[in-house]
């Protein structure tokens, strides 16, 4: 890589946002706000820094301003398909679910078989209470990138909302099949209780817990 280049910089910018995302540590903040100023004094309009400076903006909530940079880049490379589905992001976070739902089918639209728009579409869908489309969204996911263990859990999770829990046992299960993580398991443990299966689901929810104890939801 060019030294001079800021895509180094600007990918140390988003690494920095998901330890903060995870850690909720703001010294994560802090650094990835050093590098982005670093990335920007060698190229303040490239591709790569604007959607650093976009997800920064973003997780401050400064929706505005992330929209503003996600928009420059769809000027600069207008088949880039992760900054359609970040302004996608920003409009449903700005309460505007018609351009959200716009962007999510461009993204889609620039990339048939690339099945993160899709995902994100499904979590778009799942959080405005529509589980059918949702659903739908998560189905597609799976036909792209079968080994997405995450997607199985989420459209277990709609299609437990919807009713339709032996559906949701056998996505679970599948889940299941790819790993192992405590969330999945007590979500096994509610749709096999949904079911009227306690005996089944209590081993579910012991394994849950002993992964992660510290989860008190797990215990209740």
């Amino acid at each position: 890589l060019d030294p001079r280049s800021p895509l180094p910089l600007a990918s140390l910018v988003e690494a920095e946002i998901r330890r903060f995302e995870d850690s909720k540590d703001a010294t994560h903040l802090s650094q990835a706000q050093r590098y982005l100023e670093t990335a920007q004094s060698l190229n303040p309009d490239s591709v790569s820094v604007h959607l650093a400076a976009g997800k920064l903006n973003e997780s401050t909530g400064r929706f505005e301003k992330a929209l503003d940079h996600y928009l420059r880049v769809k000027d600069l490379a207008p088949a880039n398909v992760d900054a359609v589905v970040r302004t996608a992001g920003v409009y449903d976070k700005l309460d505007m679910p018609d351009k959200a739902i716009r962007e999510y089918k461009k993204a889609i639209e620039l990339d048939p078989t690339f099945y993160e728009p899709y995902e994100y579409f499904g979590v778009f869908y799942y959080f405005r209470g529509n589980y059918t489309e949702a659903a739908e969204q998560f189905k597609k996911v799976i036909e792209r990138a079968p080994g997405m263990y995450r997607a199985y859990i989420n459209l277990g999770g709609c299609l437990e909302t919807l009713g339709r829990y032996a559906e949701a046992e056998q996505a679970l299960l599948t889940a299941l099949k790819l790993r192992t993580t405590p969330d999945l398991l007590n979500e096994l443990g509610t749709v096999l209780e949904a079911e009227g299966r306690d005996a089944d689901a209590v081993p579910y929810y012991q394994r849950a817990v002993a992964l992660n104890p510290g989860e008190y939801v797990y215990f209740l």
